[in-house]
């Protein structure tokens, strides 16, 4: 029994049962796998996006112009003053689902019909007012409805307001297991309507089309595309990879004297005031809730989309096997300086390719499995040997110890090849009688 447990082809078993783990994709896996995705876009260098900008309604646009909600009179007249100073589309990543109590829908209704996009939210108790957008579908595939995230009600703007500005898109986010953000879904479904992110919404507004087009297979969505843009490539479920290396110039709303540095870009107007802002968790540590919206645009703009490919997952068990196959060979046959070199050099390398891979190709590749099973296969396969070799110790010592000096049983212990093929030397023995001499 001791002889098959510390057989070395043992190993294999054990990597076979991690392999198996593997192919289940558990949620700790999956866990791990999202977090050194994290540490791939946390290494990337932050610059200021030339696409996007924001303006904030902070502390210091609270104390100029009242307590929130304002009368939106006051919106009306920092969207005007933004389109004075030739911004591209103007964002309001906020719900006006209830009249104006001060009675500033008038002219905030009209203000919104130029190439503004408001948001509406999928909600599970109601829904009113919701703004759907039809979508065309390419492809011989299923239908995509049955891919989309779905939500019982979608809470929409008033009506004058529905009808009336540029764009309407959805302000919900799909967040990670973990309760991280890393994917943003860009079409979402309630029943048998769908109705697209804000920052797919934008993009439609921008180029002035009406509708979208989703391509599936039988796998489920492909991707989406706006007239006027190149093809956005999604999971299946409509999702993008969000790309945090952005940063946005940010200007208070108090000040509309500074809102000539935003000419030519697309502005988000977000609150970030104390109790206003709404925080989220992303890859790159907290950030307002209006930071999704700019970076999943900011995504969506930037051909150096990150990209996760179906099969990934099965290579990266594949790479997991292979490496830990070679491992367990080396360690049966190889000196352990060799070995010590070879799992520690496998791990360099494997974190260098996710590294190289995802500088050059934009590719998120997993390696917290592949490292996980080298370093298990690895320890169990270093630990038969060295058990295989106590015992074969233990046993030779037994066996010798009452016929042979200590030095030649540590030799036979060091070197146990000597007992079946011996040893070979050139020595001078000296044979005399000395009895009886007599001086």
């Amino acid at each position: 029994m001791n002889k098959f447990f510390t057989h070395w082809t043992i190993a294999f078993a054990t990597l076979f049962v991690l392999t198996f783990i593997g192919l289940q994709d558990p949620q700790i896996k999956e866990i791990a796998r999202l977090k050194s995705f994290d540490l791939l876009l946390q290494s990337e260098p932050k610059e200021v996006s030339n696409n996007i900008a924001v303006v904030s309604i902070d502390e210091k646009a609270i104390e100029k112009y009242g307590q929130w909600p304002w009368n939106r009179e006051v919106l009306s007249d920092i969207i005007i003053n933004l389109r004075q100073n030739n911004v591209g589309v103007i964002v309001l990543p906020i719900l006006f689902s209830e009249p104006d109590r001060l009675g500033g829908d008038v002219l905030f209704s009209d203000v919104v019909q130029e190439f503004v996009v408001i948001g509406q939210v999928g909600t599970t108790q109601t829904n009113k007012n919701a703004v759907n957008r039809g979508v065309g579908k390419v492809g011989s595939g299923n239908d995509p409805l049955d891919y989309m995230f779905e939500w019982p009600g979608m809470l929409g703007p008033i009506p004058e307001l529905g009808k009336n500005a540029s764009g309407v898109g959805v302000l919900n986010t799909a967040p990670e297991v973990d309760g991280v953000t890393r994917r943003a879904p860009l079409i979402m479904r309630v029943g048998d309507e769908t109705y697209p992110a804000i920052a797919l919404e934008v993009l439609r507004v921008a180029n002035g089309q009406k509708s979208y087009r989703v391509k599936t297979d039988y796998n489920g969505i492909i991707a989406l595309s706006v007239r006027g843009f190149k093809p956005i490539y999604t999971d299946q479920h409509g999702r993008i990879w969000l790309r945090w290396n952005k940063e946005y110039e940010t200007i208070s709303a108090a000040d509309i004297d500074n809102f000539d540095r935003l000419q030519g870009k697309t502005v988000i107007i977000g609150m970030s005031a104390e109790g206003l802002g709404g925080i989220m968790a992303t890859p790159v540590g907290e950030r307002y809730s209006y930071e999704l919206g700019a970076t999943t645009i900011e995504t969506l703009l930037n051909p150096d989309r990150l990209v996760r490919h179906d099969l990934s997952l099965i290579a990266e068990l594949a790479i997991a096997f292979l490496v830990a196959s070679v491992i367990i060979i080396l360690v049966r046959f190889g000196p352990y300086w060799l070995i010590g070199l070879s799992i520690i050099g496998s791990g360099v390398i494997l974190i260098y390719a996710q590294k190289y891979i995802f500088i050059n190709y934009n590719l998120l590749t997993d390696v917290s499995w592949p490292l996980f099973v080298l370093t298990i296969v690895g320890f169990h396969s270093v630990f038969n040997r060295f058990i295989l070799e106590f015992f074969e110790k233990q046993k030779i010592k037994k066996q010798f110890a009452g016929y042979t000096s200590p030095t030649v049983v540590k030799m036979l212990q060091e070197n146990p090849s000597l007992i079946k093929d011996g040893m070979k030397k050139e020595i001078s023995i000296c044979f005399s009688d000395l009895r009886g001499l007599h001086l």
